[in-house]
């Protein structure tokens, strides 16, 4: 992470955010449109060993925590996420995961209010 405080005049030096699992491999970023003013992403990857519970959590402050939520899309492997804002106002996920013996796409939607609500629980 790097930041800057004076519109990238200057920039902090780098360092390594530990609180995202890192599962080695493609993971998400969403930036959704402003709730009231403040700034909202979603970040979709493997939140656990071996590519397993694909999860997508939720910063209320452009990426400097994740705590406002998350929610679990699957438990077993899936990685390789791709996320939109689709017109109806959903979320929309397209990911892989190993089933049969091959390679699956899926592709699922969730509402952002079950992002939030897991962090009410």
């Amino acid at each position: 992470i790097i930041d800057s405080r004076d519109d990238g005049a200057t920039w902090s030096d780098k360092r390594f955010d530990e609180s995202p699992f890192d599962a080695h491999c493609q993971a998400s970023l969403l930036k959704l449109p402003p709730d009231n003013g403040k700034p909202r992403w979603l970040y979709c990857h493997p939140a656990g060993p071996n590519r397993h519970n694909l999860t997508v959590r939720l910063s209320p402050d452009e990426g400097k925590t994740w705590d406002a939520g998350s929610l679990l899309l699957r438990k077993r492997d899936g990685q390789y996420s791709s996320m939109a804002l689709l017109p109806n106002g959903r979320i929309g996920v397209l990911y892989d995961c190993w089933e049969n013996g091959n390679y699956q796409l899926y592709f699922t939607t969730f509402a952002l209010d079950e992002v939030r609500a897991t962090s009410e629980k």
